[in-house]
C-alpha cells in the first residue's frame, strides 16, 4: 500500500510537471527547431532549453526525480537535465519505453532499467501547436530513492 501511494504520488507529480512546465510553446518549440538541423543550431536550441528549466528542474531534484530527458522522434537523445553534455544518442536499444512513447505517441509508466541506472519513468510524447510529433520527454525517479523508502 505505501508503494501504491508514493508511486500514485511521483505519477501526478509528473503530470503536474509535464503539462505545468514542459508542455509549453516556449518549450517544446526548441526541440521542434532542433531536430534534423545542424549542430550549431541544436547546441544553442539545446543550452537555451537547460538554462529554461534549470530552476525548475532543481526544484524537482528536491522532490527526489533524478531525470528529465528529452528526445528526438527517431529516438536520439536531446538533452539530459541531470547530464547537459551528454547527448546524441541513439537509445532505440536501449530504452524501450522511449522508443514505444514516440511509436505509439501516447504516455507510458513504470519501471526500467537504463543504461546507466534504473528507474521509475513517466515518458510523455511531445506535439507542437498542429499537434505533430516532434518527440518525448522522461520524467524519472531513481529505483533507489523506493529503496531507501520501504527498508
Amino acid at each position: 500500500m505505501q508503494y501504491n501511494i508514493t508511486y500514485e504520488n511521483f505519477y501526478k507529480l509528473s503530470q503536474n510537471t509535464f503539462y505545468g512546465i514542459i508542455n509549453k510553446p516556449e518549450i517544446y518549440n526548441l526541440v521542434k527547431y532542433s531536430f534534423k538541423n545542424d549542430e550549431k543550431i541544436q547546441t544553442f536550441f539545446r543550452q537555451t532549453l537547460y538554462d529554461r528549466l534549470l530552476s525548475d528542474y532543481n526544484r524537482l531534484l528536491e522532490f527526489k526525480f533524478k531525470q528529465v530527458h528529452f528526445h528526438f522522434p527517431d529516438n536520439t537523445s536531446f538533452l539530459r537535465m541531470h547530464s547537459p553534455d551528454k547527448y546524441g544518442d541513439d537509445l532505440t536499444n536501449s530504452r524501450f519505453s522511449v522508443k514505444e512513447v514516440n511509436k505509439i505517441l501516447k504516455p507510458l509508466d513504470g519501471y526500467e532499467i537504463g543504461k546507466m541506472v534504473d528507474g521509475f519513468r513517466f515518458v510523455y510524447p511531445l506535439f507542437d501547436e498542429s499537434l505533430f510529433h516532434i518527440g518525448s520527454v522522461e520524467i524519472s525517479v531513481d529505483s533507489d530513492f523506493f529503496n531507501k523508502t520501504f527498508e
